[in-house]
């Protein structure tokens, strides 16, 4: 299989703008970004760390994580649930309703994916999974897989990545 290089790549466009903007703003301890499934780059996660900044990005896939037998899916789904949190949601139809939702999140090592091991050193993450109890009407049930360079030690602080990462749809909009 051939492998293109992240610079060749569209999803690079998310590296370059964590970098510009890191440099521009000049206080890239200060700095979260955050991004939806197409920011889950593992360039991305490296580059964060190179210039000192922070991430927190929506997973689209489970990660090589721990001993590089297990995955990050698995070590945050056998996690006990560490607290619930409400919050307001719209349904198709514009109607305001409730979710409940249980929260899990664990620190753990992760690796590189295979092919990129010889240029990128495992990092220490924070998985953050919210799921909605139950089955909502006229809607799709939160699932949101998180993963982030920042700690996260209590319920607080997971609920506090959950707003930050609820607020980029508010930018989506009109």
């Amino acid at each position: 299989m051939t492998r293109v290089p992240i610079g060749q790549k569209e999803s690079n466009r998310w590296v370059e703008n964590l970098v510009d903007t890191t440099a521009a703003l000049g206080e890239p301890n200060r700095c979260v970004h955050i991004g939806d499934r197409a920011a889950d780059i593992y360039e991305l996660f490296c580059a964060a760390n190179d210039v000192g900044t922070h991430f927190l990005v929506r997973t689209c896939v489970g990660r090589v994580a721990k001993d590089g037998m297990t995955r990050t899916d698995t070590v945050i789904e056998s996690s006990e649930v560490k607290g619930l949190h409400r919050i307001e949601v719209r349904d198709r139809d514009g109607k305001l309703s409730e979710a409940l939702l249980e929260i899990k999140y664990q620190r753990m090592l992760v690796l590189p994916p295979d092919a990129k091991a010889r240029d990128y050193g495992p990092l220490t993450l924070t998985a953050i999974h919210a799921r909605e109890k139950g089955t909502p009407k006229n809607r799709e049930r939160i699932d949101w897989k998180l993963l982030t360079d920042l700690p996260v030690c209590s319920r607080q602080e997971a609920i506090e990545k959950l707003r930050w990462y609820a607020q980029r749809w508010k930018i989506e909009l009109p």
